[in-house]
């Protein structure tokens, strides 16, 4: 686990949300929860990648005010690309895994550990929920994935995404 840490600092997940990092973000959490929470290593990584998404990948469109998990391909601290994979779409079920640690909400926000964090990522999952919701919505459902991320990048990029 060191070593994939390490590398995932060096290769930085915040540069793409898609592929095989999606699939290693979600499995972070549901490690955590898989292990009853006695693998805590999965629960200190899931927390350090989303707060890195959070800080450095969330934005939001200025027409339609949708969030979206944009991308950095040249890395934190340069310009960020307001362009969602589809493949991005996991992140929101993910976060609200974490938030609620597997718990159905209302019996979440009544555990002494609820805080404004948490509430914070479900709203989070909420809105990136809705934004996903309304790109495939908003697309033929015969669009091949490639194509529902071109539109959906050309669509953002005509709502003029805020960085």
């Amino acid at each position: 686990m060191v070593y994939i840490s390490r590398l995932l600092n060096q290769i930085s997940l915040y540069h793409f949300i898609y592929t095989d990092v999606s699939s290693l973000l979600e499995y972070l959490i549901k490690q955590y929860l898989q292990t009853s929470g006695r693998e805590r290593v999965y629960l200190d990584m899931w927390d350090e990648a989303l707060s890195g998404i959070r800080k450095h990948m969330i934005t939001v469109t200025k027409e339609a005010n949708l969030k979206i998990v944009g991308e950095l391909p040249h890395g934190v601290g340069n310009k960020l690309s307001p362009k969602m994979d589809h493949l991005a779409c996991f992140l929101p079920g993910a976060i609200a895994l974490g938030a609620t640690r597997g718990r159905p909400l209302a019996e979440a926000r009544m555990m002494p550990r609820w805080n404004k964090d948490r509430e914070e990522q479900i709203e989070l999952a909420k809105e990136l929920t809705k934004t996903c919701w309304g790109s495939k919505y908003t697309h033929s459902m015969h669009i091949h994935h490639a194509q529902l991320e071109h539109r959906f990048t050309n669509s953002c990029n005509h709502l003029q995404c805020m960085p």
